[in-house]
Parts: structure tokens; sequence; C-alpha cells
């Protein structure tokens, strides 16, 4: 949870999947203020959901709670 609100998590190992079930939960769920993306991708910011790569698990709670949620 971040302020209050859930917050979904999707991780994939592969790079190139889409993120259907984070962005429907997201789609049917308007109050929560963003998904968590965990992947062999860059960190990045984009559509309601931040992207974390695995070595920077340990940083989710300080992400999070840097962004304007």
């Amino acid at each position: 949870q971040v302020h209050g609100k859930v917050v979904p998590i999707e991780v994939k190992a592969a790079q190139g999947k889409r993120l259907t079930s984070l962005r429907t939960f997201l789609d049917r769920k308007p109050n929560s203020p963003i998904g968590l993306h965990i992947a062999t991708r860059p960190l990045a910011y984009k559509n309601q959901v931040l992207t974390v790569p695995f070595y920077l698990i340990k940083e989710i709670p300080r992400l999070l709670e840097s962004l304007p949620i």
C-alpha cells in the first residue's frame, strides 16, 4: 500500500511482454494511484506504471514515496 491505497505489482522475467493484468487492474480500480512493474527493463515511470529493475527492488518504498501520487 501507498498512502493507504493498493498498489498492484506485476513481475516479468522476459522483455517484450505486455502488462495486461496490471493495466486491467488500473483501468478497473481508478483509486489505485500507480502500478508497479518489476522487470529486467530500466527504471521508468510512464502512464501510471513505475517500472523497477530487479536490482532496485529494495528501493521500491523510497521510489514510491518520491512520486507525486
